[in-house]
């Protein structure tokens, strides 16, 4: 891929940048984010933002093989999430704060997930992505009396299939729709030793799945100039319904921006910028007690973040690996008002590997 880029080619290429963040973040700032459910972990992926499906886009160094490309894809995501500390609003709380209020609070949640991708380009214009992830949990807690004490949870997550259209094509900007939907395929009955007593049905955050069907509705931009790439996104998951145990997790709206350089023909960096927000758990689940515990309280979700993410990617050498790709993403938030106390997010990072078969 070319890389000499001309001065004038990069002025435009950053005021296109400069004025797209803007316009992202302003026109649709909702009003008023949260201790994060697990299947809300698949967002906008490093390997969707270096992959994004443009059809009809076609490069001045595009191969042959990049012209009569596979339809079928494949790809592997490793995702981990640490929670820690607590917020109220925008102000921080100590364990200590928060026990006054509970007697059990949990001090350190840690969530990951294993995602197997599959996607198949349908036609010129059009692909099918399906996500098949695998959830795995723990949550240390601390109480006013008695020992410490941690529970875990894992299992096959909500399966999403995604459909994405081009709608627009002009010059190197483009227009796409993504239509989702997340099937209730995790489960919502974990059951664990809490201090109820043992095999206790555990809270919102330590369930795999949401129990509902979830839509996800959204619109990618995407430029493109020289070694540069730049785009951003607006996304919606509306919870269809409560599920079987009365409660539906709340709908949640993820705004990104990034920017991509092509170092060389097979390295690229990107810088994303996320804005995430999310809105009380709807109804409860019968069995948990909400004055135990703040992850047990169903008032006690929802809020709002934002987030700072550093990726990488590298396509593979020699004709052995030809169309694969690894990933690399770090991402920490700069920006938090949460319905606490709940716990904050610490730091996330990712790593992925992707196959054209």
């Amino acid at each position: 891929m070319q890389t000499d880029i001309p001065h004038h080619r990069r002025e435009n290429c950053s005021r296109s940048l400069i004025w797209m963040l803007p316009i992202v973040f302003l026109a649709f700032a909702p009003p008023a984010f949260s201790q994060s459910s697990p299947i809300d972990l698949m967002d906008l992926s490093l390997e969707e933002l270096l992959n994004v499906h443009i059809v009809g886009r076609v490069r001045s160094d595009a191969t042959d093989r990049d012209l009569n490309r596979n339809r079928w894809g494949t790809g592997y995501r490793y995702i981990y999430t640490r929670f820690e500390d607590y917020t109220d609003g925008s102000r921080s709380l100590s364990t200590a704060d928060v026990l006054a209020q509970y007697p059990v609070v949990p001090n350190e949640i840690k969530q990951c997930a294993h995602v197997l991708e599959i996607t198949y380009e349908a036609t010129e214009d059009m692909s099918i992505v399906a996500l098949f992830p695998y959830i795995r949990q723990s949550t240390k807690h601390v109480r006013r009396t008695g020992d410490p004490f941690t529970i875990d949870s894992s299992g096959v997550g909500d399966i999403v299939v995604q459909l994405t259209k081009t709608l627009a094509v002009k010059d190197q900007h483009h227009l796409t729709f993504n239509g989702g939907l997340s099937l209730p395929t995790g489960s919502i009955d974990e059951r664990g030793d809490t201090p109820r007593g043992k095999n206790s049905q555990l809270p919102y955050t330590m369930q795999i799945g949401s129990g509902t069907f979830d839509l996800i509705p959204g619109l990618t931009y995407s430029g493109h100039e020289d070694a540069y790439d730049w785009g951003g996104q607006v996304k919606i998951t509306a919870r269809l319904g409560r599920n079987g145990r009365d409660y539906s997790l709340g709908d949640r709206l993820l705004l990104t921006a990034w920017l991509k350089a092509q170092a060389t023909q097979s390295f690229s960096g990107i810088f994303k910028i996320a804005y995430q927000h999310w809105d009380k758990i709807q109804g409860a689940d019968p069995v948990l007690d909400p004055t135990i515990a703040p992850v047990a309280d169903p008032t006690r979700y929802g809020g709002e973040r934002a987030t700072l993410n550093l990726g990488l990617g590298f396509d593979l050498p020699g004709q052995r690996f030809s169309g694969q790709q690894l990933t690399a993403e770090w991402g920490t938030p700069f920006y938090e008002h949460l319905n606490g106390p709940q716990p904050g997010q610490e730091w996330q990072w990712s790593v992925g590997w992707r196959r054209d078969i």
